[in-house]
């Protein structure tokens, strides 16, 4: 054996020779890491062979790496000398984001559910009883949170009182007075109902409504503004991934007409108005011509109630009927032209029940059948 060594004046440096016998293959022992998860992937990164439990390994310091997806990941160096080595590494998870275990809005106690991001044919198929603007295609979303609730008038209360504001029905906004609401059977804007009076009896605890895009949007600025957080309505894609739930159907609930009302508040069999409203949910859902308590009924798989019925609720789409991409935007305050709205109400019935349906409305529009519903994006 022979080394090149450089030697400073003043200075001693010692070299130590280990001479092999001639011939003498190097000694190698079993090398083994076992893991938990057990799918963790082990690699050994100083060496050109690939990993494998029980490889023959020479006498040395390995330089190893395991990780998994979620998991922390592990990196030693082994001492590797004499002797098997056989070593047992628990990986440890990652710790996950407050929006990824289920987030609470400190401000409103508002609830959250983190909804895993992907993709999916938004739309419905021709067969499905529908209107002409659910042209079926594929869509992708990203990871977002979306509020379990829509959004409550004792939540949009404390709005109120924090910053005095005023909504457009209030004040009369758009050349038209009140609200837009049912009154004598003829649907009208009517003078004097606004979100503290829509035309129906309401707690704290019932969706608001009478509430245009305009004043979702102020209260969505002012809810950002308390805790720095980046709260949204959820874009039109967005909207019916949550409401899908993962599933293909009509409804999150499948097909069956006699399960709706233990999932929403439509039209129903007790529907009291005197009007001809031959296809209807044939149950009842134990409220008429009026909204119910949020969380009054079963959630679907993502943990979200009231995605159908109770109020339409407002997205930051743009409508459009030929669905050119506007589904997965965002609008600001300054566009122009219809939002998009989803979900029906306590007054559709069941062709407007579906997840697939969709309308537009002008943002300064307010009817006592909408309201609205947070979305937080995951970054």
């Amino acid at each position: 054996e022979n080394q090149k060594i450089f030697l400073v004046a003043g200075q001693k440096r010692t070299v130590n020779f280990i001479l092999d016998a001639p011939n003498q293959m190097p000694q190698t022992h079993p090398f083994t890491i076992s893991t938990t998860p057990s799918n963790a992937r082990v690699r050994i990164m100083n060496i050109n062979p690939t990993y494998r439990d029980g490889i023959e390994l020479p006498d040395g310091e390995y330089d190893v790496l395991v990780d998994a997806e979620g998991y922390q990941s592990w990196q030693p160096t082994i001492r590797h000398a004499g002797r098997a080595t056989y070593q047992k590494v628990t990986l440890m998870e990652k710790p996950k984001s407050k929006r990824q275990e289920g987030y609470s809005d400190p401000t409103t106690g508002m609830e959250f559910a983190f909804i895993k991001g992907g993709c999916y044919q938004m739309g419905s198929p021709a067969s499905e009883a529908r209107d002409g603007d659910e042209k079926q295609h594929r869509v992708c979303v990203a990871d977002f949170s979306m509020a379990r609730h829509e959004v409550t008038v004792g939540q949009f209360r404390q709005f109120i009182n924090a910053t005095g504001y005023r909504t457009d029905a209030e004040k009369d906004s758009g050349g038209v007075s009140g609200c837009f609401s049912y009154k004598d059977n003829p649907w009208q804007y009517v003078d004097g109902r606004d979100w503290t009076n829509p035309g129906y009896n309401q707690s704290d605890k019932h969706p608001v409504s009478c509430v245009n895009w305009n004043d979702a949007t102020e209260f969505i600025v002012w809810l950002n503004r308390q805790g720095g957080t980046h709260y949204r309505l959820a874009s039109e894609a967005e909207w019916e991934y949550a409401a899908r739930g993962g599933t293909r159907t009509v409804r999150y609930w499948g097909d069956d007409f006699d399960s709706a009302c233990r999932y929403a508040n439509f039209a129903d069999a007790n529907r009291g108005d005197g009007g001809n409203w031959s296809e209807k949910f044939n149950c009842d859902d134990g409220y008429n011509l009026s909204t119910a308590p949020v969380g009054n009924y079963r959630p679907n798989a993502y943990g979200l109630y009231d995605m159908l019925g109770n109020v339409w609720e407002w997205t930051c789409s743009g409508y459009d009927s030929k669905y050119g991409g506007s589904e997965s935007l965002c609008k600001s305050r300054a566009d122009s032209g219809k939002r998009a709205i989803r979900g029906g109400s306590w007054n559709n019935y069941p062709v407007g029940a579906r997840v697939a349906n969709r309308y537009g409305e002008n943002p300064v529009n307010r009817k006592n059948s909408l309201g609205f519903r947070l979305a937080l994006p995951a970054s």
